[in-house]
């Protein structure tokens, strides 16, 4: 509709100019659009007239001028004018050429006209109404002159219907097509579900029909459904619209028609049909029917899609049955789960052989995209198509980097016995190159008739075929086949199963260009970090560490004296101090170092796939194996395998590794022999493992293997002397990256970096300077610029490293332990629940409205449990005392609140005391969130508060909260005593 309106008021406007009208309205119904049947367009500084002012006023006036008698409307103002309510207003009917909207298709009957959505022959012309409005005092009538622009507007109305006719109509038999189909059977349906009747579906499906196109040709083939058309036209009743479903398929929507009744008419048919000759009596065609009914006693109404499926299922069902009967579709019958024959899905055409064919095709071409990759995948899909069609000539092309098509596999036969030989460019004609060429750039499959006098043999022409490679609307090449048309057995029927063939070969050449694309980007990555590595190697004497500490120098010169020998290595060290980066110069200074690297973070990959990860599968070995993988153990073959956070590994994964350390062999995933690795073992980790094994989370005789020579890193507070030579470094490195001219620290920037204690270590060091150069807006970087804390000092002014801060108020001073160690357990618990009386007396004294206490309680801890667990989830649950899944979901809900939530400044407090529950040696297992949540709700009932503030501090509804509070008064009083 939206080529439709510019035209109206456009054609409109020009009327009302010509006439001398301040204004002027079109009103136009559209019958074949079921979502909106009439379109309406002012132009014009004058009011609409009211007749014409909205959609419904138009639509009832135009029904009640269309009840009175022709010739009353006739006036001498004009053909049919009408006045209107409105001082100075007229009303012009306009026929839209009645004779296109019921005319007849095909070769029909001369008394038979072809039936829409209705009976058309009989139906009254379609009418629109054209309103004109002048102004006050000016003459208010339509001119003989004026009617060559009634005229105009007439003659567009008139063509946008030919247009819309031609667009909905078939265009072998001129019946409304499916777009039509799908508007009358929801029509029906709305009809039937209003007036409590009856509403059916039949299908009729002309068997044998591709047969006779094969053998008689398609001009046959369309004779022969003409007549079968009329044969339909003299049995149904003149009401009875007849549409084309697709194919040799065509509906009759039967309103007010039973089940019952609708099978008997699809049983007349059929036998009449089937008794009827066609082609000059030479041939008799089966004939399959079936039936879909609905009725309100059904149950709700159905979707049309779906009723219209019903009914293909039960055509289904009925040719399957050899058109024996008329089957009715039945909920509780088979037929509910039963295929729908479409022809439209392009790949069943009724014709064995060719069914066969295109299932074949499509089953071939997948077992080749699946089994191929590379440069192989073009030429497993052009060998497959080859064979299967006998083709003369199977090529595919992709487009180049300059955008022109070029060939990239082919296969050309010479002869009739020949298997194929590889197809060059020089072998292909002009008209070959064409033919690929219009259909990259239509986009849509295109076949022609060929003359290739290279090809021996051909006996007359041949036939080609170009198929465009379409993903994503991109067309990215070209599936060409050629033949002898007796040979390939194919048609423009085929398209659409062709086209389904070539949009898997454009998929799985897309995945194949990706992944090229990724590997080239990979390889450039290993390259760019060989030659950083080279020159820090040169730069940094074999060594990633920058240092002038001592015990860095005694560390480094330890790990050089290590790194020529085959011994395990276990790296320990806080994290950020540069595990993985110490494990890298003992690799790179090993004989070892022109082997492979492999780094395995044990904590990063779940337990289910830990087997498999670190000691490969093989394919089969369960459920998704698909192919054999080697493991991290093996890829490292010949060099290092580092196992980063290895106390976080299972204990059954465990015993593996301590055959493997011990014995270098393994045993993959499905398999049943033992496989000798050559790799040299380091290990890191954060723990201490010495208490995991008293713990008995980590097998004591895997941790001395491992332990045989132990690289402590240590955490930056212990390297003084590291800390200002990192942070020039750093600031240097990064000013250099982002051009910005800074000269260094001012003075109480560097007291400041000296006097922190570094808790994230050189990991947070280097972020912290990084943020300053991206900040700071001048040539030193000031104290300020570094946004770091006052520390304490010897006279005892401090506030706590920053994770202690309050996240809304960071310049709030923070309360420390009296005595500098983290107190047990029950005085953490009695320090929060004092805190949490002040803290709730406190806000419900001064805020009208309580704060969600127990909501921050909550995402505090969980947040809290994952800065002391340096990011690692399982840990982190553990520690809080949720499943993992549980804590992940409530940590995404924490930060979210955080971000869009303001603490006060006395929340820094609280957030220490739960600070202290978390570190506690003695705290209890548990669901350490509900604790918290019991102890607040303990102190909110003391406190005797109101109970919407009670809610409110709880963060729940006022019956949940009265629940609570009841069954806290049911609990044993020890259930409440945390010590």
């Amino acid at each position: 509709m939206s080529t439709l309106l510019p035209l109206l008021t456009a054609s409109v406007r020009r009327v009302a100019l010509k006439c001398g009208a301040a204004g002027g309205s079109v009103w136009v119904p559209t019958p074949w659009n079921s979502a909106a049947p009439a379109i309406l367009a002012h132009v014009g500084d004058a009011d609409p007239l009211p007749e014409l002012a909205t959609l419904e006023g138009a639509a009832a006036f135009a029904a009640a001028a269309a009840e009175k008698a022709p010739a009353s409307r006739q006036r001498a103002d004009g053909p049919g004018t009408v006045p209107s309510a409105a001082h100075g207003g007229w009303l012009i009917p306009i026929p839209l050429l009645s004779e296109l909207w019921t005319r007849q298709a095909g070769p029909a009957p001369p008394a038979q006209a072809v039936r829409r959505l209705s009976d058309r022959a009989s139906a009254p012309p379609l009418i629109a109404w054209l309103g004109l409005r002048w102004e006050r005092g000016s003459h208010a009538r339509l001119h003989d002159t004026d009617w060559p622009a009634v005229l105009d507007i007439a003659g567009a109305l008139a063509s946008a219907f030919v247009c819309s006719d031609a667009v909905l109509a078939d265009p072998v038999t001129g019946l409304p097509g499916r777009t039509e189909l799908v508007a009358a059977v929801r029509a029906g349906l709305e009809r039937a579900a209003s007036h409590r009747l009856p509403f059916s579906l039949l299908f009729l499906k002309l068997e044998g029909l591709d047969d006779v196109n094969a053998k008689h040709g398609r001009h046959a083939g369309d004779t022969v459904v003409r007549d079968f058309l009329q044969v339909v036209y003299r049995l149904v009743r003149s009401s009875d619209a007849v549409m084309r479903y697709g194919g040799a398929t065509f509906a009759l929507p039967l309103p007010d028609v039973s089940a019952d009744d609708a099978v008997l008419v699809g049983e007349k048919l059929r036998r009449v049909l089937e008794q009827h000759r066609y082609l000059e009596h030479e041939l008799q065609l089966a004939c399959a029917g079936g039936v879909a009914s609905w009725q309100s006693e059904d149950g709700p109404a159905v979707q049309p899609v779906t009723f219209m499926g019903r009914a293909a299922q039960a055509l289904s069902a009925a040719h399957a049955d050899r058109c024996r009967t008329t089957v009715l579709w039945r909920p509780d019958g088979s037929l509910a789960a039963a295929e729908r024959l479409d022809p439209l899905l392009g790949v069943f055409t009724g014709h064995s052989d060719k069914d066969y064919r295109n299932m074949r095709l499509l089953w071939d071409v997948l077992e080749a995209l699946s089994a191929a990759t590379g440069a192989t995948l073009a030429q497993a899909v052009v060998g497959r198509m080859f064979s299967l069609f006998s083709a003369l000539r199977v090529a595919l092309f992709q487009p180049s980097a300059g955008g022109q098509l070029q060939l990239v596999a082919g296969l050309n036969r010479v002869d009739h016995a020949s298997a194929g030989t590889p197809l060059v460019a020089s072998d292909l004609q002009s008209e070959e190159q064409r033919l690929v060429e219009e259909a990259y750039a239509k986009r849509e499959p295109i076949g022609m008739s060929l003359e290739v006098p290279a090809l021996r043999g051909s006996n007359g022409p041949l036939v080609g075929y170009g198929v465009p490679l379409i993903l994503d609307g991109r067309a990215m090449g070209t599936l060409y086949m050629l033949g002898r048309p007796e040979l390939l057995k194919a048609d423009e029927s085929d398209f659409p199963v062709l086209s389904s063939v070539a949009a898997q070969v454009a998929l799985a050449l897309d995945r194949e260009r990706l992944v090229a694309a990724q590997r080239q980007r990979e390889r450039q990555q290993q390259q760019r970090l060989k030659a950083e590595l080279d020159s820090l190697r040169t730069v940094l004497g074999h060594t990633h560490f920058l240092h002038r500490s001592s015990v860095m120098k005694d560390l480094l010169g330890r790990t050089r004296r290590v790194a020529s020998s085959e011994v395990t290595v276990l790296i320990t060290g806080e994290s950020g101090t540069g595990k993985e980066m110490l494990a890298r110069t003992l690799h790179e200074l090993s004989p070892r170092r022109h082997g492979p690297l492999a780094i395995v973070d044990c904590s990063a990959i779940p337990v289910s796939l830990m087997d498999s990860e670190l000691f490969g599968r093989e394919r089969g070995a369960y459920t998704g194996a698909e192919r054999r993988s080697a493991g991290r153990l093996v890829q490292a073959e010949g060099g290092t395998v580092f196992l980063d956070e290895v106390g976080e590994l299972p204990l059954e994964v465990q015993a593996k590794l301590l055959r493997f350390v011990q014995e270098k062999t393994l045993t993959m995933v499905g398999a049943t022999r033992e496989q000798r690795v050559d790799v040299r073992i380091i290990a890191a980790t954060n723990r201490s493992l010495e208490d995991e094994v008293r713990a008995g989370r980590f097998r004591e005789d895997l941790f001395h293997r491992l332990n045989v020579i132990r690289l402590r890193i240590p955490p930056l507070r212990e390297r003084a002397d590291d800390v200002l030579f990192l942070a020039r470094h750093f600031l240097d490195r990064f000013a250099q990256e982002h051009a910005k001219p800074i000269a260094g620290f001012d003075a109480a920037a560097e007291e400041r970096l000296l006097a922190y204690p570094w808790p994230g270590n050189v990991r947070e060091l280097q972020n912290l300077v990084l943020q300053a150069v991206v900040l700071t807006e001048s040539e030193l970087v000031t104290a300020d610029d570094l946004q770091l804390p006052v520390v304490a000092s010897d006279s005892g002014t401090a506030i706590a490293s920053p994770r202690l801060v309050p996240r809304a108020a960071s310049s709030s001073p923070e309360v420390e332990h009296p005595s500098g160690a983290t107190p047990s357990f029950h005085r953490a618990w009695e320090a929060l629940r004092e805190r949490l009386v002040t803290d709730v007396a406190a806000v419900t004294a001064t805020s009208p409205v309580a704060l969600p206490l127990a909501r921050w309680l909550a995402h505090e801890l969980v947040l809290l449990a994952r800065e002391q667990s340096a990011g690692v989830l399982a840990r982190a649950a553990t520690l809080v005392g949720l499943p993992e899944s549980t804590y992940a979901r409530q940590l995404r809900q924490a930060q979210a609140d955080v971000a869009s939530s303001r603490r006060p400044e006395s929340w820094g407090a609280v957030r220490l005391r739960l600070d202290d529950l978390l570190r506690a040696p003695d705290r209890p297992s548990g669901n350490l969130p509900d604790m918290v949540s019991t102890l607040l709700l303990r102190v909110v009932n003391e406190a005797r508060l109101s109970t919407a503030q009670a809610a409110s501090l709880m963060d729940l509804s006022t019956p949940t909260l009265k629940r609570r509070l009841a069954q806290l008064d049911a609990e044993p009083a020890a259930l409440h005593v945390c010590a």
